[in-house]
């Protein structure tokens, strides 16, 4: 979407704020996409880009730390999901672009299908790497892992890298390169593998 488009959109249509689920009280959500703090900045949060290229926010309650991507925000605080379909697409496929009327809710295969995803992927894919690291892959993003802050705090644990990544719009291999020590962190955070899956439901 470029800047005049954008703003056409914003003075079209009113900006609603709704409370962002899990942090009432604490942030808001509205349907142009911005995110704001209701206690310690009492302002709008300026986003984090990823390198999946998606907006990132850090929400903060009680000492921890929640990331979460702004699209998914938006949409599971305006768009109904009666289906409950599990991913949210960008109908322009502008990943900045969160505007609720860009966003929908999709099953894998219609966000596999969508748009220029199909010919995206193709250009991209390593057909020689194909054989020798899919079963690697495959591996290492079905284990469980546990995501802390730098300094040791728990934030959250996943069943998957898959899992953590798809929630955060998050690229898998820097995480597992995270969780097998090849780097320190990914995306500001320490990943560790649970050696116990009973682990992955402990406190």
């Amino acid at each position: 979407m470029t800047a005049g488009k954008e703003k056409e959109m914003c003075n079209a249509i009113e900006e609603i704020w709704k409370p962002i689920a899990g942090f009432e009280g604490l942030y808001e959500v509205s349907n142009y996409g911005r995110v704001k703090s209701l206690t310690r900045y009492k302002k709008v949060i300026k986003p984090i880009i990823m390198n999946s290229g998606y907006y990132q926010y850090q929400l903060w309650h009680n000492g921890k730390c929640r990331v979460a991507s702004g699209h998914r925000l938006v949409a599971q605080a305006f768009i109904p999901n009666p289906d409950n379909k599990p991913f949210v697409n960008h109908k322009d496929e502008n990943k900045l672009n969160n505007f609720v009327e860009n966003l929908e809710w999709v099953t894998h295969v219609e966000n596999c299908r969508y748009g220029t995803a199909i010919t995206r992927r193709t250009a991209h894919f390593d057909y020689s790497k194909r054989h020798t690291n899919n079963a690697n892959q495959i591996k290492a993003c079905s284990k469980p892992i546990a995501q802390y802050t730098k300094d040791g705090k728990l934030i959250r644990k996943w069943s998957s890298a898959s899992e953590c990544c798809r929630a955060n719009g998050w690229t898998p291999s820097n995480v597992r390169r995270a969780v097998s020590g090849e780097h320190k962190t990914a995306y500001g955070f320490v990943f560790k593998k649970i050696e116990r899956s009973d682990d992955l439901f402990l406190a």
